[in-house]
């Protein structure tokens, strides 16, 4: 089996995580607590297994 990670932003899906600059990385809640939510997107990580 090999394990395959896709990640769904906006409205395209890459086998790479999007780019986001150092100011825009929420680390801790606290970051999240203090982040304007109006102005987020949203990252889904997809993780597929398939066969060799």
């Amino acid at each position: 089996m090999k394990t395959i990670h896709l990640f769904q932003f906006k409205n395209s899906i890459t086998r790479k995580l999007p780019f986001f600059r150092e100011e825009c990385r929420l680390d801790t809640l606290n970051d999240l607590m203090a982040f304007d939510l109006m102005n987020t997107e949203k990252v889904t990580e997809f993780i597929i297994e398939v066969q060799d």
